[in-house]
């Protein structure tokens, strides 16, 4: 991810629900070294949805489940990491 990101200034790494599983912590590493301005937040995954929902259908309303990960991980309050995500999904989609 390191390289990906230097190579590619303008590359967004996104984060399905997988963050949440208990045996995902070469996700969480990744999310540990990508910046909050460079993250997107994702439920298009249909069989990613995030812990206590794995095993259903991912949707969008399981996004705080992914953000509240990515923020502990952080270390940073859930917003900073939603508002973050936001951000970076108007900057990508052109919002």
């Amino acid at each position: 991810a390191e390289a990906l990101l230097r190579d590619f200034p303008n590359l967004c790494i996104g984060f399905t629900g997988v963050v949440t599983f208990k045996n995902a912590q070469d996700v969480r590493d990744v999310v540990e070294i990508v910046p909050l301005d460079r993250l997107l937040l994702e439920t298009d995954g249909p069989y990613m949805a995030p812990v206590p929902h794995r095993g259903k259908s991912a949707h969008p309303g399981h996004i705080t489940y992914i953000a509240a990960q990515i923020a502990k991980v952080k270390n940073v309050e859930v917003g900073e990491v939603a508002a973050a995500a936001r951000r970076n999904t108007k900057r990508v989609y052109g919002f």
